[in-house]
């Protein structure tokens, strides 16, 4: 099972939950993702090369290749004749007239990544490919909102504690977070405060924390 979802966060994203349900003992040999995605897989002749070599390493020999894409201008053009099956995701049904009378085609209901997924389970229904409880599991994985792509691939900074702060080296050096900026304490809690100062008190730290984000 080949995923060509364009986005390569998309397909590993969606390759990883559909080998989650598949059983143990399945004949589903591999879910791969390859270098190159989307049309580009069929048309783009520049990488070709690129991916027999993969193909080769990446997919048994003698297996049946299933395909799983999104809808995007010129695919339809390449299906036909194509040896394996085809599972796409559409955003309409005029999209979905563009694969009408493809043989090895399966049209999802939709073109979001939980929509191919079920598309392709529904696919081998019957077969002892997926789990029973495979359209519960993705729909649970799947429909988790993705976290934004700025927090998803935030690094924290690889750099000395003593090259940014050289005042507070010592002071950090058996800090549980290496490279975090050091703070000033603020004022101590007393539990029998008012409401109104641990409130202020929480807020203060907050707004340190927010500080410490930001500078590292």
């Amino acid at each position: 099972m080949t995923v060509l979802v364009p986005d390569v966060e998309d397909a590993q994203r969606l390759a990883a939950a559909l080998d989650e349900v598949r059983r143990p003992d399945s004949p589903l040999a591999v879910i791969a993702v390859p270098p190159v995605r989307g049309v580009a897989f069929f048309a783009d002749s520049d990488r070709q090369a690129k991916l027999d070599r993969w193909w080769a390493h990446a997919i048994p020999e003698d297996s049946v290749p299933v395909f799983l894409l999104v809808d995007e201008r010129g695919i339809a053009q390449w299906l036909p004749g194509l040896d394996g099956r085809f599972v796409v995701g559409v955003a309409t049904a005029e999209d979905a007239q563009h694969y009408h009378g493809i043989r090895n085609v399966t049209v999802a209901a939709g073109n979001s990544l939980l929509d191919i997924a079920l598309a392709a389970v529904e696919e081998f229904a019957g077969s002892a490919m997926f789990r029973d409880d495979a359209r519960a599991r993705l729909e649970k994985r799947l429909r988790r909102t993705p976290p934004e792509a700025a927090s998803r691939f935030r690094r924290a900074r690889l750099r000395p504690a003593d090259e940014t702060f050289p005042a507070a080296a010592a002071a950090t050096a058996g800090h549980p977070i290496p490279n975090v900026p050091p703070t000033d304490s603020g004022p101590a809690l007393d539990p029998d405060a008012p409401r109104e100062e641990l409130v202020r008190a929480l807020a203060d730290t907050l707004k340190r924390l927010q500080k410490i984000r930001s500078a590292s």
